[in-house]
């Protein structure tokens, strides 16, 4: 099955973090900027990225990609967050998705990166570029 992606608004309370967001530690990455700045920045200039989601079996959403700016919008009380909802994906894809989004960041512990990337590598086929970026 093709994977599909739609741009929709989704209320908030229809969204919890995945399991499968590979990024566990809110706290780093926060030394330029933290979760405030970021609802400051989202409040003067508006959302510039959508969150990346994948639907639930109970109607909800699980946030793969966009943690940060999930949790902005939440701290701004925003009814509603705009988001990529990404269907037909496996866990593995997930877990790829939330972990290139994250490993552009400088901040990134390598150990935290290594985690998911070795089970993508088991269970996934990924190209030895993008296995190369991920610094294994």
């Amino acid at each position: 099955m093709a994977n599909v992606s739609n741009l929709m608004e989704i209320d908030l309370d229809r969204i919890r973090v995945s399991e499968l967001n590979t990024r566990k530690d809110l706290q780093a990455g926060n030394e330029d900027s933290d979760i405030e700045d970021l609802a400051n920045s989202i409040r003067t200039r508006g959302l510039i990225n959508p969150v990346t989601v994948v639907p639930r079996s109970d109607g909800g959403y699980d946030l793969i990609a966009g943690q940060r700016r999930f949790l902005a919008c939440k701290l701004l009380q925003m009814p509603t967050i705009s988001a990529i909802v990404r269907e037909n994906l496996n866990d593995n894809e997930a877990m790829v998705i939330s972990l290139v989004e994250n490993v552009q960041r400088a901040d990134m512990n390598p150990m935290t990166r290594r985690g998911p990337t070795k089970v993508s590598l088991m269970n996934w086929s990924m190209s030895k570029g993008l296995q190369k970026k991920l610094v294994l």
